[in-house]
């Protein structure tokens, strides 16, 4: 989970978890020469002058994933992203999110700054399995109050609420802890790679749209934290 969590992280997690777009195609190994992952050892550039020492790197990376994946799909990658197969969707996505955080003049530029210190400091001290599992107690409190209605429980679905749980519950510390600009940025990354979170956390639109009525129905019942219930419907809206 802590992998998902930012820009660069999420960009380690998408490299080292993907696999080729298309049986003939190994595009992480064909731009294996430009990989910074080395260099960064999965850690977050912490200061201004860190980030701008890898940003380069970072980029022309970038760069090769996409072109590699537009030989392998041939597909144009400056088509609507929608049109795109959902992993070369992600890349595409990720391309954009690396640029604008190495944009000196861009806003994910001064706020990834602004936050970055705060952010690793609460994820180093949070503990997000405790959060997946208070997640997996929360759906079954759900279902219980649903029981009457003889649906049929589903194990992806519950999964689904383990990881927003997850997120809301992090996002709440981020807000609480690092500010609003900082919680909203994370946000905002997720919703820009919600194909990988969605695939990590085996959601479907479904289920994520059941989770956002009808979850969110029995949170607005029984739940008075209203800071809480709002972060909830925010996170919902990402996935």
């Amino acid at each position: 989970m802590a992998k998902i969590c930012c820009s660069f992280l999420l960009m380690a997690a998408i490299l080292k978890g993907l696999e080729a777009v298309g049986s003939n195609c190994n595009i992480m190994q064909n731009c294996e020469p430009f990989s910074p992952l080395k260099k960064l050892n999965h850690q977050l550039p912490s200061s201004e002058s860190e980030l701008n020492s890898v940003c380069p790197e970072i980029t022309q990376y970038a760069q090769c994933l996409m072109e590699e994946a537009g030989n392998c799909t041939r597909h144009d990658l400056f088509e609507r992203t929608a049109n795109l197969p959902d992993s070369v969707a992600v890349l595409f996505n990720l391309q954009d999110l690396i640029l604008q955080t190495c944009n000196e003049s861009s806003p994910l530029y001064r706020g990834y700054l602004a936050g970055i210190k705060c952010f690793t400091s609460l994820l180093n001290e949070t503990d997000l399995q405790q959060h997946r599992y208070d997640g997996l107690e929360e759906y079954d409190a759900y279902r219980e109050t649903r029981a009457y209605l003889n649906e049929r429980r589903e194990p992806d679905e519950r999964q689904c609420m383990a990881t927003a749980s997850a997120v809301a519950k992090f996002s709440h510390q981020l807000q609480q802890t690092c500010g609003e600009e900082t919680k909203d940025i994370f946000l905002r990354l997720l919703k820009r790679l919600r194909t990988l979170l969605r695939n990590y956390s085996k959601c479907t639109i479904f289920h994520v749209t059941t989770l956002r009525t009808k979850f969110m129905a029995f949170l607005n019942e029984f739940d008075r934290n209203e800071q809480r219930r709002s972060i909830f419907s925010a996170v919902f809206k990402v996935m």
